[in-house]
């Protein structure tokens, strides 16, 4: 039977650290052993490259490469202490969740929203209009929801929705009330930023719930996924989708519920994340391009460009390796998206991604088409010579065709065929105990 291998880091660390704990032991006795008979005859038989037995497990990395004191044939301490220490911190390292880099990072799936649920409204960028959030909040109820609304929803402070610690205690008080199943950012603009560091990620990975909205509310989807786990959901905002006079079009709609809702034929107790869906292409929605054809799978990361570049160098800067890499923008010229894909080149961002999914970038031309690039140009300079898939004008994004993009869950593109599959589904079933702890899934089960 195979060990899982979870398992058998841990094996690995309760070793290294056993072996720390003999070699200590053994150096202190060693050394007063030289302090009486330096001329040992057992000693001098000693290979001076050291023992392959010092640690019993036939470990290359310790045998033959330890050093000796010259005059008492003793390991060196130092050198060898350092050895071991490495291969400890390598290992915990690797497997220890919400380590940078680290492969075995927990997912946590949400609950999916069912008929009655409550959903409270938070502003964590601009200010809200009323009569959106009103037009909104009507519809939801319609529908059999419960809409919570914060008494001071409506705050404004110059281009903000209030103060800085009163937006993140209001994000933070609706992951804290167990009545709340999901999140609805309420709109976008600009100030999400400026909450990621007064947020407290334990209490959110405690509490796992529905968060969706999309544009500035990338940076909130980048920072909770990678310090928690937790599957958030880029989607439609409240004032622009359901609070429009028209609604949300029936095909943001369809993926919007279905992502919060789950499949439902495919939600189980014994399988909470077990399929998920392909998404279509609206008719009357530009062509689906092709970069570069191909298959890949990974987990499903990015949003907003901008927002990404203004979050690197920071510790909640995006991670790409062995993922799929979703970007959009609007109002931004070309220019200015291949500044952005040159930062995230620079810093090596586009090393290793799985495929790329480029969405709607509204109103994205030059202004003086003469002296510039075209979009598409600017995409085949960065991405053609990556020879990964990447596909452009997926329906996601600041348009009407808005699909909501589960931010975490494992995704195929196959680009060759203009598809996108998520391979799980992003919620888990509806609790009868609401108390429950979130049902987790590790990485590397779900992608083997």
């Amino acid at each position: 039977m195979p060990i899982n291998p979870d398992r058998r880091k841990i094996v690995l660390i309760a070793i290294a650290l056993d072996r720390l704990r003999a070699t200590s032991v053994m150096l202190n006795a060693s050394a007063n052993v030289a302090a009486m008979n330096v001329s040992s005859p057992v000693n001098e038989g000693n290979s001076r490259h050291g023992s392959p037995r010092l640690f019993g497990v036939g470990s290359r990395f310790f045998s033959g490469s330890v050093a000796y004191s010259a005059r008492s044939n003793l390991p060196c301490s130092s050198d060898l202490m350092m050895r071991t220490t490495v291969v400890i911190i390598m290992l915990i390292q690797s497997f220890a969740p919400g380590v940078r880099g680290g492969q075995d990072m927990t997912t946590i799936f949400p609950e999916a929203l069912s008929t009655g649920d409550t959903i409270t409204v938070v502003a964590p960028a601009r200010p809200l209009d009323l009569e959106r959030v009103q037009r909104a909040t009507k519809r939801l109820e319609e529908m059999g929801y419960n809409v919570q609304i914060p008494a001071d929803l409506y705050r404004k402070r110059g281009y903000l929705a209030g103060p800085d610690d009163v937006r993140a205690k209001e994000l933070m008080a609706a992951f804290g009330d167990p009545k709340v199943k999901a999140i609805f950012a309420g709109g976008c603009g600009y100030g999400s930023t400026r909450l990621l560091d007064r947020l407290d990620y334990d209490r959110i990975r405690q509490n796992p719930k529905i968060l969706i909205g999309f544009s500035d509310i990338t940076a909130l989807h980048l920072a909770i996924h990678q310090k928690t786990g937790l599957v958030t959901f880029h989607g439609p905002l409240l004032v622009f989708g359901l609070g429009s006079e028209e609604n949300l079009s029936a095909f943001s709609a369809d993926y919007m519920w279905r992502a919060l809702t789950g499949n439902r034929a495919d939600l189980s107790a014994s399988q909470p994340a077990s399929s998920g869906w392909s998404y279509d292409q609206p008719q009357d929605a530009d062509p689906i391009k092709v970069i570069s054809p191909g298959v890949a799978r990974g987990r499903l990361t990015g949003g907003n460009i901008s927002l990404i570049g203004a979050m690197m160098g920071t510790e909640f800067e995006i991670e790409t390796a062995g993922r799929i890499l979703f970007l959009e923008e609007a109002r931004e010229e070309p220019y200015r998206i291949d500044r952005y894909l040159s930062g995230l080149r620079l810093a090596g961002k586009l090393d290793g991604l799985a495929g790329v999914i480029l969405g709607t970038f509204t109103k994205c031309g030059a202004e003086d088409g003469r002296n510039s690039l075209t979009l598409e140009e600017v995409f085949d300079d960065y991405f053609k010579p990556l020879g990964v898939p990447v596909i452009m004008n997926f329906p996601a994004g600041h348009f009407r065709y808005n699909a909501t993009l589960p931010i975490g869950v494992l995704t195929e593109l196959d680009a060759g065929r203009r598809q996108i599959r998520l391979l799980e589904n992003p919620v888990r079933p509806p609790s009868l105990d609401r108390g429950k702890a979130a049902t987790t899934q590790k990485r590397g089960e779900s992608e083997e």
